[in-house]
């Protein structure tokens, strides 16, 4: 389902070598100085990329904050790999998967938080057994760019419930949502009612998730 079409804009790099230096300490800015900081001060491809993976979640807010780049071993690997498997794991049993005992393995857990590697520990919910029975990928251009457009994107969708991930991307578009409804009705009442009635939404376009193979927040193991 698409909205009405718009000019895109293309993301612009610039000569800085890849070693370009990015303070990874210091606090990330707000979405709309990250967008303007991309646009007018044309920063090389590897300080977007650096600015850009970090994911934007909507209902977690203070994941975007500090964090310290720290060495990790294959020890450090299996501890991340298994918390994400479960986050309930007692320290005895983790300890005993990584080959450690409990005080080195504990004293590993609060480096990983500290470092802000380790963000948190949630429960996995049903989104089918809460009645959302579809999952989709909108992506999002805006009719106008800079301080006022994403502002008035970013707070007309903050609250609402049914969008789980907020992404700012390169390439044609500026945003890519994740949705969650109930059934194709309620998909083309979120659509039509509620982003494309955003004064700064030029362009919505939707592709339903047919089958998800792969989950896995760990990027390597």
């Amino acid at each position: 389902m698409c909205g009405e079409q718009r000019c895109g804009h293309a993301a612009e790099s610039s000569r800085s070598s890849p070693g370009e230096n990015v303070d990874q300490s210091c606090k990330w800015p707000s979405l709309s100085a990250l967008t303007i900081s991309i646009h007018e001060r044309k920063l090389s491809l590897y300080t977007t990329f650096t600015l850009l993976l970090r994911t934007i979640s909507l209902s977690s807010p203070s994941i975007v904050g500090k964090y310290t780049m720290i060495e990790l071993d294959s020890i450090d690997y299996r501890i991340l790999a298994a918390v994400s498997r479960n986050g309930r794991i007692s320290m005895l049993d983790l300890a005993e998967l990584v080959g450690l005992s409990p005080t080195p393995c504990g004293r590993r857990i609060r480096r990983l938080e500290e470092a802000g590697i380790i963000l948190g520990y949630a429960a996995q919910i049903s989104p089918q057994a809460l009645g959302a029975n579809i999952s989709v990928l909108v992506s999002i251009r805006l009719l106008r760019h800079g301080t006022e457009g994403n502002e008035q994107f970013l707070n007309a969708i903050a609250k609402r419930p049914e969008i789980t991930e907020c992404l700012m991307v390169t390439g044609s578009v500026d945003y890519i949502l994740r949705i969650w409804v109930r059934d194709i009705d309620a998909l083309g009442t979120f659509v039509r009612d509620v982003l494309q009635s955003i004064p700064a939404v030029a362009e919505t376009t939707t592709m339903v998730i047919l089958k998800q193979d792969k989950n896995s927040q760990i990027l390597r193991l």
